[in-house]
């Protein structure tokens, strides 16, 4: 029940701490009175045994008292700013895939093919769309040759940190994947389906994506701002899986065409994901 005082005519509810009328305010939440409220000469007493205090001077009647409070950066810290709002605890990472290649046109596990003339023009051309080398934290590259060859023509092999692999194949590796339908059907609807298993002999979707999350991690603890990496498709595949939190068996859902950019932004455990954008002219596959 709303226990209720009556000084000088006025009915008050104390259960409102705080709450000001006609010249009478209530101690605050923490039951202390305002820190600039002063005792007023004038029916001091009563205030007193009413349980109020006068209104603070210079205060017009019925306004509130405010008492400074000390800020608690608490969205700075939740959301890794610093006090003037910059991102130095976020990490962006464009991922960048491969250019077109005779591989990739014939649907072959990769067998390190470089990139075909179609391929290197395009990447040629799309060299002044990305920021300059100078701008980038870090530029990591895949080991493989399509890889090495893309981030040369785009203009960040300078410099650049040997990249996270690409799917190890195994026995796999060089053949087309019509070659391996006829010759092992059964190994490989397993392989599309089980992320766990590995019937080639070589890595299995599972370990590509907890070993691409691993890369992420290491990467955001080493980063402050933007970074660039060219990396196999299936790279950015399982990055995309990873950062959105999604089941492995999405892997095989995600399609990730030729020079294609996809950027993520967050820190280690929490990436927002941009999905792919292409860079300059889109291939003829």
């Amino acid at each position: 029940m709303v226990r209720r005082t009556t000084v000088t005519g006025l009915t008050c509810p104390r259960a409102t701490p705080g709450w000001c009328v006609r010249g009478l305010q209530w101690r605050d939440r923490a039951g202390f009175p305002p820190a600039s409220v002063e005792p007023s000469s004038i029916s001091t007493r009563r205030y007193r045994e009413a349980g109020v205090r006068p209104r603070a001077r210079g205060t017009a009647y019925g306004a509130r008292v405010r008492r400074t409070v000390p800020q608690v950066p608490y969205m700075t810290t939740r959301l890794g700013l610093n006090e003037r709002g910059s991102d130095r605890m976020t990490s962006r990472v464009m991922l960048i895939s491969p250019a077109i290649s005779a591989a990739l046109r014939e649907a072959r596990f990769d067998d390190d093919c470089p990139l075909d003339e179609s391929g290197l023009r395009l990447a040629r051309a799309a060299a002044g769309i990305l920021p300059a080398v100078s701008a980038l934290s870090a530029v990591w590259v895949s080991p493989t040759a399509r890889c090495r060859e893309t981030a040369r023509a785009l203009g960040l092999d300078a410099g650049s940190i040997p990249g996270p692999a690409g799917l190890d194949a195994g026995r796999w590796r060089g053949a087309t994947l019509t070659e391996v339908t006829e010759k092992e059907p059964e190994a490989l609807a397993q392989w599309l389906t089980d992320p766990q298993s590995a019937p080639h002999g070589g890595e299995s979707v599972r370990a590509l994506c907890d070993r691409v999350a691993r890369w992420l991690d290491e990467t955001a603890a080493q980063i402050t701002g933007r970074a660039v990496a060219v990396v196999e498709p299936e790279v950015v595949r399982a990055a995309t899986v990873r950062a959105l939190g999604a089941p492995e068996s999405a892997f095989w859902r995600i399609d990730v065409p030729p020079l294609t950019a996809t950027e993520l932004s967050g820190r280690a455990g929490r990436w927002n994901v941009r999905l792919g954008r292409q860079l300059g002219a889109p291939h003829d596959m």
